[in-house]
């Protein structure tokens, strides 16, 4: 992840001083997350925004995304966003409740719809 990408990000959910620390951080974790072929990366409270501010800036970056928000089709406008969505629904948001999930993430993953969610689970 560039720099100015993770700056574009922190002015973006309105951060101001404290964008320069965010933006450290978000790189730091993008580093690991890609490293360590990570499956699931959840930063809470990030996504608490209002009319869905995060994810449309997410749509100008990523194709798809995955979420364990149970109610993220009722709570967001997905049929406006540049990018699909996958919610995982499990017993618990455990990675050995998760991981069983991750084949059927796999298959999505190159054919979920921009604007379009698909659940993965119970």
């Amino acid at each position: 992840m560039r720099t100015s990408t993770s700056r574009k990000i922190a002015t973006a959910i309105g951060l101001g001083s404290r964008a320069a620390s965010f933006t450290r951080l978000l790189r730091r974790i993008y580093r690991l997350f890609r490293d360590k072929d990570c499956l699931l990366l959840e930063i809470n409270p990030f996504l608490m925004t209002k009319n869905g501010e995060l994810l449309a800036l997410a749509a100008g970056h990523f194709d798809v995304f995955l979420t364990v928000d149970a109610g993220i089709e009722y709570q967001q406008n997905l049929g406006s966003l540049a990018l699909g969505v996958i919610a995982l629904k499990a017993r618990s948001n455990r990675i050995e409740d998760l991981r069983p999930l991750m084949p059927r993430v796999r298959q999505l993953l190159g054919t979920v719809a921009p604007g379009r969610w698909e659940r993965v689970g119970e």
